[in-house]
């Protein structure tokens, strides 16, 4: 009788490695007072700015106790602001230790998130968001976005854990800062409307309707949130000079090369089994709707022109980045994943070495080459092929331990600190000369964008009554006495409405020039007039 073929199952093994889960559960806390602390300390040594904004937004905070309604439209972010105020009050030291506060916790309920979600090394995707390059740089910074990634974990941690309601809070509340989750809540209200929950649809909307509210009561515009986002779409930064690829070059160095590679392996982990694609897909359904509408609605909007190209604009779902890596290295302990592995990172090597091994300015990518990226990606490969056991506790231990390691690694050898721009001294300097005794006490039009520089300089950021901006319209009013201070870089700036040319006011023979200010590098300049007669 013919003996009946069965199939070989290969033997589970039995691991006597310690479970780094548990093991880690009960400390992982302590990344909060820690990275808090870490990213506090960066900004001893990165003194620069990420951009003039990052200053525009602390001085918005000064300004709000002055008039509230400062921090009401599109640009102020006030969902962000309203937590921001308070620590204003005390200074800037305050507000940093504030952002690093709300960075750390964010990096600590990313942990959570994944917990929830039931996904083994939940440390190593808290982790990998710590070390994240743009997360790491901005940790300290006055900018919303990591304030929005920490409510975007929130939502979805409330909707995995079925409270809905506060869901449906969070995503109306991301909406006082971040307008495109608009297309979020929307495809929120379709899911509880499949599940009856038709409570957490009207929750959706009540921040929006506060946010549209206040905007109505200080502009009298019934229709104040639909016209702040339209002024904003109606801008053109230029990003479409871009081209559509942008984000896809540059987002190896916002989040790094060790999570970018493992992000793949989770994000497109469905590759290794299409017969459970759609399991798969909805298992991580919120996850891939946030992130991937996120990513392609910056897209669009840099195409448009809206958005320049900015980095920062994804910074909001890098944990979700972090989700995702921490998912693809899970997927690698599946001896069914190595070929998924193994085609997903090769064509990622070759896309790093051929386009990606580049440096780059901040914004775009240079023609330096440079190849510590693709070094970094071909090591993580590598050690996913060579630390491979089947024993799966052991092998997820030492592979999750060093890539954490690489991750550091990486960023710590590549990470430059911030220094104030040749721009940044020479307006400090006019922000010490207008602080004289002779000139304290004169009103001063300069255009906003710049006035919040020199104020943060100044000896009284507090002091906004003394600066009117500089437009047409104001100069116009200027009396005997006033000094104008004009810019080469916020000047004249149609985008901005800044409409003053430098010749309106040196062909004027009413002003007098009595300082001129020049950087280093000269690409900087402004002048300093007084009106005479």
């Amino acid at each position: 009788m013919a003996k009946k073929n069965q199939i070989k199952k290969n033997p589970v093994v039995k691991s006597t490695s310690p479970d780094l889960d548990l093991v880690i559960h009960k400390y992982f806390w302590l990344v909060i007072p820690f990275f808090a602390f870490i990213y506090y300390m960066s900004s001893k040594y990165s003194t620069g700015f990420y951009q003039d904004d990052e200053i525009g937004h602390f001085v918005n905070m000064l300004d709000f106790w002055t008039d509230p309604s400062v921090i009401l439209g599109n640009w102020p972010k006030p969902g962000y602001k309203l937590f921001m105020v308070v620590p204003s009050l005390l200074g800037l030291q305050a507000v940093l230790i504030a952002n690093a506060l709300i960075a750390s916790v964010t990096v600590y309920l990313t942990y959570v998130l994944l917990r929830t979600y039931k996904i083994k090394y939940a440390f190593f995707g808290g982790l990998m968001l710590a070390f994240q390059p743009l997360f790491f740089d901005l940790s300290f910074r006055s900018y919303a976005e990591i304030f929005t990634a920490l409510l975007i974990v929130l939502m979805i941690l409330f909707y995995k854990k079925e409270m809905y309601f506060l869901c449906g809070l969070a995503c109306g509340y991301i909406f006082t800062v971040r307008q495109e989750i608009a297309l979020i809540g929307i495809a929120l209200a379709i899911i509880f409307f499949m599940r009856k929950n038709y409570l957490a649809i009207v929750a959706i909307g009540v921040f929006p309707f506060l946010f549209n509210l206040f905007g109505y009561i200080h502009t009298g515009d019934m229709l104040f949130v639909i016209s702040e986002m339209s002024s904003l779409g109606a801008m053109d930064f230029g990003g479409a000079n871009r081209g559509f690829f942008h984000y896809f070059k540059v987002y190896i160095f916002i989040i790094g090369p060790v999570c970018l590679t493992l992000f793949l392996l989770g994000y497109f982990g469905f590759l290794s089994d299409t017969k459970k694609i759609k399991e798969y897909l909805l298992k991580y359904d919120l996850v891939y709707i946030v992130f991937t509408v996120t990513f392609m609605v910056q897209v669009m909007l840099m195409v448009k022109g809206t958005n320049p190209g900015t980095w920062r604009y994804l910074l909001h779902i890098s944990p979700l980045a972090a989700f995702f890596a921490t998912v693809g290295l899970n997927n690698l302990a599946s001896v069914q994943f190595k070929k998924t592995n193994y085609i997903i990172t090769g064509i990622f090597l070759f896309f790093t070495i051929t386009i990606l091994s580049k440096t780059s300015s901040g914004l775009d990518l240079l023609e330096v080459s440079e190849y510590w990226k693709f070094a970094v990606v071909g090591i993580t490969f590598l050690l996913t092929i060579f630390l491979f056991s089947e024993d799966t506790r052991s092998y997820l231990n030492k592979l999750s331990v060093s890539l954490i390691i690489l991750s550091a690694v990486y960023f710590f050898m590549s990470f430059q600190p911030r220094q104030l721009t040749p721009e940044n001294i020479s307006v400090k300097e006019i922000a010490d000369y207008i602080s004289s005794p002779e000139l304290r006490d004169k009103k001063v039009f300069i255009t906003i964008q710049t006035t919040n520089t020199v104020r943060m300089f100044g000896d009284d950021p507090a002091n906004k009554e003394k600066y009117t901006h500089l437009n047409k319209e104001n100069l116009a009013k200027a009396k005997t006495g006033d000094i104008i201070i004009w810019d080469s870089h916020y000047g004249y700036r149609p985008e901005y409405k800044n409409d003053v040319k430098i010749e309106d006011i040196m062909n004027d023979s009413s002003y007098k020039m009595i300082k001129q200010f020049s950087s280093t590098d000269s690409r900087f300049k402004a002048a300093v007039f007084e009106k005479i007669n």
